[in-house]
């Protein structure tokens, strides 16, 4: 099962918007529109001439505008049901209701029997650490296209920098026309596809730390004007890896975990395999030492790295993985205790619990109500089991005392009872389990609660370990 993004664009659009690379690619191109039964797409037939769509993606300020769905999105049912997990959940709910005659989707679930957390304060040291190491070095900016829009995005790249995030001084920021080898170089050029008629100064520079920024696919204003700062730090943090590489040094973590190897390899093309009958061009492997030194080296029988009966055993067993096709291998990692996992393609998803996300939701979206009477005996069991807040009890006390007894208490009333609050109100949430468990109605939603966040997203934020279970 795929949940891939597909975009169709209306032709009404001018053609050059689409930036096709052949003269005729707009001609050439599968026309679609929409079937009003089914609000689907399908191929255009030759007498259909309005409303045509094709399967392309606009050019906008010289970079192809892309449309992105949301992954996951809990904050209120309409924006679930529009994410990718929503729209699968959708699909199942349809095949389970519609085609189960025909069709059973079946999962197969997972018992977490290991866990290793996404910890925020890791991240929080390593930019930390990039933080340190860009305030202590000069930014050159080299300028290889030198035009209005160049120059222009120079001006955007001095503002940002002198912002409160990077508090860069005028004098820390350099242009010339050669690299620095002591500073950061951003190096501004044209896409590939305008160096096909003349010299492209794109080259790649062994021990000097570089960014090649490509002028018509970089854009650091949005629609509304202002300034994003996510592309320059993406930029700042391959420099510091690129200053690691460099240095051959891991600094970017407090490496200390012994030391590992990571072996990947090239493969011939389609030409040499017919020639040499293989598919492995060569064996390339790095070494993270316990110091975190590393180390880069093509590996073969004549390395001194690993006595020849070492190598042969990890090259016998590349190769074997390599050949057979089913295996998409990546490559092979040796730990510290000389254990081998291999890295692979895979089909598989890990998939948050998104029926129980969508039902809760549905429940959150639905009115209900309840008589005042009742809700009083429920806020009294409540107060029974929680006096800390017998303050707050009180007040939706007397408010809900001046209502009739068989009045009609919905969401928005009852949701007046607690009072305001910036952050979390703990009075609410006590309140909203306790509601739920003596009537089965959602009060508030809790999923976006640091604690219930692991719930859902454990499976895509952390590292885990655990048994397929079959269901």
């Amino acid at each position: 099962m795929q949940i891939d993004v597909t975009t169709f664009t209306s032709t009404k659009h001018e053609q050059q918007k689409f930036a096709f690379k052949k003269k005729n690619g707009f001609e050439k191109a599968a026309k679609y529109v929409i079937e009003p039964s089914t609000h689907k797409m399908r191929r255009r037939l030759k007498n259909e001439k309005e409303n045509i769509f094709i399967k392309r993606q606009l050019v906008e300020f010289g970079s192809r505008k892309k449309n992105i769905i949301p992954y996951l999105h809990f904050t209120d049912y309409s924006k679930f049901k529009v994410s990718k997990i929503g729209i699968l959940n959708n699909f199942i709910k349809d095949t389970e209701e519609y085609l189960s005659k025909y069709l059973n989707v079946t999962f197969e679930y997972v018992n977490i029997l290991e866990r290793i957390k996404y910890e925020k304060k890791s991240t929080q040291d390593k930019n930390k650490r990039i933080s340190n190491y860009i305030n202590n070095k000069t930014i050159n900016i080299i300028d290889f296209v030198e035009n209005e829009k160049s120059e222009k995005l120079i001006t955007q790249l001095k503002k940002v920098l002198k912002t409160e995030k990077y508090k860069y001084k005028p004098d820390k920021v350099s242009l010339s026309k050669k690299t620095k080898k002591n500073a950061v170089n951003f190096i501004i050029v044209h896409n590939k596809a305008f160096y096909k008629s003349e010299k492209d100064p794109y080259k790649k520079y062994n021990n000097t730390v570089t960014h090649h920024i490509t002028l018509e696919n970089f854009i650091l204003k949005k629609k509304n004007d202002k300034i994003k700062t996510e592309p320059i730090d993406t930029i700042i943090k391959e420099c510091y890896i690129k200053n690691d590489i460099i240095n051959k040094q891991l600094s970017l973590t407090n490496w200390k975990y012994g030391e590992w190897n990571f072996i990947v390899h090239t493969e011939h093309n389609k030409e040499e395999q017919k020639k040499t009958k293989e598919k492995i061009k060569g064996l390339y492997r790095l070494t993270i030492r316990q110091n975190g030194e590393l180390v880069f080296t093509k590996i073969d029988a004549f390395s001194n790295l690993w006595d020849n009966s070492e190598f042969s055993k990890y090259e016998a067993l590349y190769r074997q993985l390599v050949e057979n096709e089913n295996q998409n291998i990546e490559g092979l990692i040796i730990s510290n205790t000389r254990d081998i996992n291999k890295i692979t393609k895979t089909t598989v998803r890990t998939l948050p619990d998104f029926k129980y996300i969508g039902n809760r939701l549905t429940k959150l979206n639905t009115n209900f109500s309840i008589n005042n009477s009742e809700l009083q005996k429920i806020f009294q069991k409540f107060l029974k089991k929680n006096d800390k807040f017998a303050f707050e009890v009180n007040f939706a006390f007397s408010n809900l005392k001046s209502l009739p007894d068989n009045y009609k208490i919905d969401r928005e009333i009852l949701g007046k009872q607690f009072e305001k609050k910036k952050g979390r109100n703990i009075y609410k949430e006590n309140f909203a389990d306790f509601f739920e468990q003596e009537t089965g109605n959602i009060l508030m939603d809790k999923m976006r609660i640091k604690e219930r966040i692991n719930k859902y997203l454990s499976s895509n934020i952390d590292v885990c370990y655990g048994e397929r279970i079959k269901k």
